[in-house]
């Protein structure tokens, strides 16, 4: 199931009870305990459907510590150690995030993230060239 509809179907969580509430007929003070707990639930499981997503990366970072990464005017070209490579077209990235210490690229397929350590740049000038090629290419998000 796809990221987006996953938490969609977390936030509409807290309104079910206050729609079959108002649906029935049923005093408000009776379905607002059940809203408000569906409330806390759907925040606590959408945390968890992030944490959860974002463990599976730390995961698979722990079993392919080196990959390595070709960006070009066309996309990102990935490959990792076992020998598989995937590539990515910039059309296929919904946008990309700057952090202190990584580049990330949300892709619009399934929400996936491909990151980038910012050390693999190996001078300053390379960093500035990758970033280039990100804002030209995609919208910061």
């Amino acid at each position: 199931m796809p990221g987006c509809l996953r938490l969609l179907l977390w936030l509409v969580l807290p309104v079910a009870p206050a729609a079959l509430g108002v649906a029935r007929g049923v005093e408000p003070a009776l379905w607002g305990a059940p809203a408000m707990l569906g409330l806390f639930v759907a925040v606590y499981g959408a945390y968890l459907s992030f944490d959860r997503r974002a463990f599976r990366l730390y995961q698979l970072a722990a079993r392919h510590r080196e990959y390595r990464c070709t960006f070009s005017d066309s996309g990102v070209v990935t490959r990792l150690p076992d020998g598989t490579s995937s590539e990515m077209p910039w059309s296929a990235c919904a946008g990309f995030g700057e952090t202190r210490h990584l580049f990330l690229l949300l892709t619009k397929e399934n929400g996936a993230l491909l990151w980038l350590p910012k050390r693999a740049a190996l001078t300053d000038a390379e960093l500035d060239r990758i970033r280039e090629l990100h804002e030209r290419n995609l919208r910061r998000l």
